[in-house]
């Protein structure tokens, strides 16, 4: 037996000595085993008896009819089929009962779920021992698969001769628009003859073009038919029409008798005819255009040159001409190279290479020239390349503005701003160094250079900031005309200086702001001699060692329980700072700074210092005024602006979240960051109204946790080391 062949077909080629045991009227012991066979099968299989009743059906057809054996055995098509096929199933059935032999029937059948099933069936007679028909046997075969694909290939078969049409005619129309010889209103004629070979029905289309003024019809064309429409524009707006209609009745499609693709092809059509309308349109504006230009260029009151691709003179207009003393026939014998200063003429071909292959769109720039008579001149050029409709370059175009009395005005203020006895300083309006004179960066002892870009508070002190932050205020709102006053400032290599400054702000010619101007003077050495600097500098010292202690002790007597906080947080402080090597300096601000940096809680009620318990949130707000009250009070001296930021920041936190004024990271002092350590460690160990000391562990694992994010790393390294290394009872409460 062959293996190529499936168990249906082998069924198939003995059903002829199986199928009587079926037609049998008495049970045999083959029947049971021919059943399961047949029901073991994946293809549909039905049994008739001579009368026309159903005596079998297998599994695989009761399954795709959604119906039981039951309900198909004992019955005859009559109960079953109830559509037009069932007559021409009887028929064939008479056939086979009185010749015999088979019948290869394809028909449609409606499944259990609705869906369509194209089947073959095959069907032969079957025959007792006498040669008589006895039955009828089927087999089904699905071709549904088979049937939708010839239906779908003939569909794109019909679609595919629907497109070629559509495409040669659009073919068509594109090459009668390419003729631009050819007004378009002279080509509607040929329009109407070639739009309907796109359509469905050719021999029935008739053809409408409306276009400005102008109307073509086809000769029966008639208005009241299934018709499609697509408008024509322009960049103006609608300015046509193409109507496609059909004289007679036909199926419906997309649109009526018209399919989706004839509308987008009409639509196309129409797109392509406006593109037309509108390049004759911008043809005569262009002609029109070129003519203004001739006048433009001619009298233009900026010379305008155009060069070649070796910056050869094309045409010169007059103005140009006269800027450089060439006649417009002299300079078309003439290189641009020939007029540019010979210092500039490189830098002048590399950007004409780069603006000729287009890695530049334009140049602006400021170059000498030479006249016909020696003389050098300045211009401002503004280039580019007029390309080709293609996009290839054409020429060079160049603006050319004589500049030379505005540019040797601007070499003469660039000196004076350079070589100024005083301090000059521009400042842009977000408070950024834009330009210093070296007088400038001289007083603050900076390289010329170095801070233009850089903010302004990198040379302010910082007490100041919020006051240059006030004065640009008041400049801008018109409040004031300029604002003088003198400040002190430390220059780089740790010098203390006076200087005198001016601020104005210089305004646009409309009015608006552009930047302000900073004049300074250096002052140090008529504002004081050195040796009375150092006198009152020990003497300042000295009092405001004695005022500190003061303000201190008074501070404590307010609030006895932090007795001797301000000095214990002094002596940490100053080790730390010892640790990390500032400068004596530093290291004096930071003892007096953290001796009175709760100063601010004299403003503070007493009561609410030395409440027991939690503090309400009013509370806790108003104890928090304490650093910025104690910063005003301070700042009404003459002591260190260092201190006055130690009082004002040591609240502050790395990440932001400290108070008043919310700074983080870099923009705390130092001197600030290390009091604010040295405060934590010492009120935690420290005994308090509301609760008792915490121990250093406690202080410790605090500072540890919030290195890096709330605390300054370095200075907690610091601290950590003193506490190791020293005995922490020197600082802290034993």
């Amino acid at each position: 037996m062959s293996t190529s062949k499936n168990s249906s077909a082998l069924v198939e080629d003995h059903l002829p000595d199986l199928l009587p045991i079926m037609l049998s009227a008495e049970e045999t012991p083959l029947r049971v085993p021919v059943e399961r066979l047949l029901n073991n099968l994946a293809t549909p299989i039905f049994i008739k008896n001579r009368d026309g009743y159903y005596v079998f059906v297998n599994d695989a057809l009761c399954e795709a009819l959604g119906m039981r054996p039951q309900d198909i055995v004992g019955h005859t098509p009559k109960a079953l089929i109830t559509d037009d096929k069932l007559d021409l199933i009887l028929s064939q059935d008479r056939i086979l009962f009185r010749d015999g032999g088979t019948q290869t029937i394809e028909t449609p059948i409606t499944l259990h779920d609705g869906s369509v099933m194209h089947v073959v069936f095959n069907k032969s007679a079957i025959f007792d021992d006498m040669g008589q028909v006895i039955g009828i046997v089927a087999v089904a075969y699905d071709v549904t698969a088979r049937n939708l694909y010839r239906s779908e290939l003939a569909r794109k078969n019909e679609e595919l001769t629907e497109r070629i049409k559509e495409l040669r005619c659009l073919y068509k129309i594109t090459s009668l628009l390419r003729d631009t010889t050819t007004p378009i209103a002279e080509m509607l004629d040929s329009f109407l003859s070639v739009i309907p070979s796109a359509m469905l029905y050719p021999d029935d289309a008739q053809v409408r073009i409306v276009l400005g003024e102008q109307t073509r019809v086809s000769s029966s064309y008639d208005d009241a038919a299934s018709r499609i429409s697509a408008t024509i524009k322009s960049d103006s707006g609608d300015v046509g029409r193409i109507d496609i209609a059909y004289a007679n009745p036909h199926p419906e499609k997309f649109e009526g008798p018209f399919l989706k693709e004839e509308c987008a092809l009409l639509e196309e059509i129409a797109g392509k005819i406006g593109d037309r309308f509108q390049a004759e349109i911008d043809d005569h504006a262009l002609a029109q255009s070129e003519a203004r230009f001739r006048s433009t260029f001619e009298q233009a009151a900026v010379g305008i040159c155009h060069l070649d691709a070796n910056r050869r003179f094309l045409r010169a207009n007059e103005r140009l001409c006269r800027f450089w003393g060439y006649s417009d026939q002299e300079l078309r014998q003439m290189a641009y190279d020939d007029l540019t200063f010979h210092e500039d003429v490189e830098e002048g071909r590399t950007l004409g290479a780069k603006l000729w292959s287009g890695a530049l769109k334009h140049i602006t720039l400021e170059k000498r020239y030479v006249r016909k008579d020696g003389q050098t001149v300045w211009g401002r050029v503004t280039a580019s390349v007029v390309q080709h409709e293609d996009g290839t370059p054409r020429h060079f175009v160049a603006f050319v503005e004589d500049i030379d009395d505005a540019r040797r005005v601007e070499d003469l203020h660039r000196i004076t701003f350079d070589r100024a006895p005083i301090g000059i300083c521009h400042i842009s309006l977000d408070l950024r160094l834009l330009k210093c004179n070296p007088r400038f960066c001289k007083i603050h002892g900076l390289e010329p250079g170095t801070m233009d870009g850089k903010p302004l508070n990198e040379i302010s002190p910082t007490i100041y900031q919020s006051a240059d932050e006030e004065v640009a205020r008041q400049l801008l709102a018109g409040e004031i005309d300029e604002y003088e006053g003198e400040r002190y400032f430390v220059q780089t290599n740790g010098q203390t200086r006076w200087m005198r400054f001016t601020v104005t702000l210089v305004r646009h010619p409309d009015g608006s702001p552009n930047h302000f101007v900073c004049v300074v003077d250096d002052i140090t050495d008529s504002k004081t001699s050195s040796e009375q600097v150092a006198e009152l500098t020990g003497r300042l010292v000295r009092a405001l060692r004695g005022t500190v202690e003061i303000l201190s002790k008074t501070q404590e007597l307010r609030d006895p329980y932090t007795a001797g906080h301000q000095n214990r947080v002094a002596k940490l402080a100053v080790a730390i700072a010892r640790r990390l090597k500032l400068d004596t300096v530093q290291l004096q601000d930071i003892e007096m700074g953290a001796m009175i940096h709760d100063i601010g809680k004299l403003m503070v009620p007493s009561d609410l210092l030395n409440k027991p318990g939690r503090l309400t949130p009013e509370e806790l707000a108003l104890i928090k005024t304490h650093a910025r009250l104690g910063a005003d009070l301070v700042m009404e001296s003459d002591i260190s602006p260092t201190v006055v930021a130690i009082v004002r920041y040591h609240h502050e936190r790395l990440d932001g979240t400290g108070y008043p004024d919310g700074l983080a990271g870099e923009a705390i002092p130092i001197e600030a960051r290390i009091v604010a350590v040295s405060d934590v460690v010492e009120a935690i160990t420290s005994h308090r109204p509301y609760r008792p000391g915490r121990g250093l562990d406690v202080a410790i694992d605090e500072i540890k946790a919030g290195s890096g994010t709330i605390y300054d790393t370095q200075v907690v390294d610091a601290c950590l080391a003193v506490l190791e290394s020293e005995s922490p009872e020197a600082f802290l409460v034993s």
